[in-house]
């Protein structure tokens, strides 16, 4: 087989070369086998073995393409019988429906006048119904007017009375508490004038027992004015009630 490509070559190789083109070497320990090849004749083998590969990897892209092609074949097949009963169904249903359409038509059109009599009847009906009652409904609408505006007046009649009202019992509470607040402050003055006439008359332990005295009745006066303003103040809150507007 060397000598056949060696003498396909422009350029031939020597006579040694050719005789001794392949050598077998072994390892002396033990190692695997190496192949020799001259350079002139791997690259020979090496196109020739690019050539067949070549050859053959069309064969195999055909024989790829046409187990492909039939499994795409046998893919669409069974699509195509499982689409086969819904495009019956849709050629089916097109012819259908153009003749329910006309029946569906037909009865809706009688249904149409029958309805649209009816609507037409009754709209006279109301119309002359209407016309009857206009007098009735009238003299309803005035008594209900005039009784809205009656219980607006009376409403505002009824405030004026109760403002009027605590307003009236806003000053007499609070000349209740001026006329107390009044004798208290008398009494107090009295109180006074007596304390000064027993200081003038007595001695210091008397002073120290007035001056005792006198922080007790300003204590007490503290605690009464405190429950006059509060009584005040809920006699204001009583009378701005909200349930006496009602």
């Amino acid at each position: 087989m060397a000598a056949e490509i060696a003498d396909t070559l422009m350029d031939k190789p020597p006579a040694e070369q050719i005789a001794d083109a392949i050598r077998v070497g072994h390892s002396r320990r033990g190692n695997a086998d190496y192949v020799l090849v001259r350079d002139w004749l791997s690259r020979e083998l090496d196109k020739k073995k690019s050539a067949i590969l070549g050859e053959r990897a069309v064969t195999i892209q055909a024989a790829y393409r046409g187990v492909s092609s039939k499994h795409y074949y046998a893919f669409m097949k069974k699509t195509a019988f499982q689409v086969m009963s819904m495009i019956r169904g849709a050629v089916a249903r097109l012819s259908y429906y153009p003749k329910k359409a006309a029946a569906l038509e037909t009865m809706n059109r009688s249904v149409l006048t029958c309805v649209l009599r009816a609507s037409l009847q009754r709209k006279k009906y109301y119309l002359k119904r209407a016309e009857s009652m206009k007098k009735v409904l009238l003299h309803c609408i005035q008594e209900r007017m005039y009784a809205t505006v009656m219980r607006h007046v009376y409403r505002k009649k009824k405030e004026e009375i109760l403002e009027a009202e605590r307003a009236a019992a806003l000053e007499e509470h609070m000349a209740k508490i001026w006329k107390e607040n009044a004798r208290k402050q008398r009494e107090r003055q009295l109180a006074e004038v007596e304390i000064f006439r027993r200081y003038d008359n007595y001695s210091e332990e008397y002073l120290a027992a007035w001056l005792k005295e006198l922080f007790a009745e300003g204590e007490k006066l503290d605690d009464e004015k405190l429950k006059y303003l509060t009584a005040a103040k809920a006699a204001i809150e009583q009378a701005c009630s909200p349930a006496l507007l009602v």
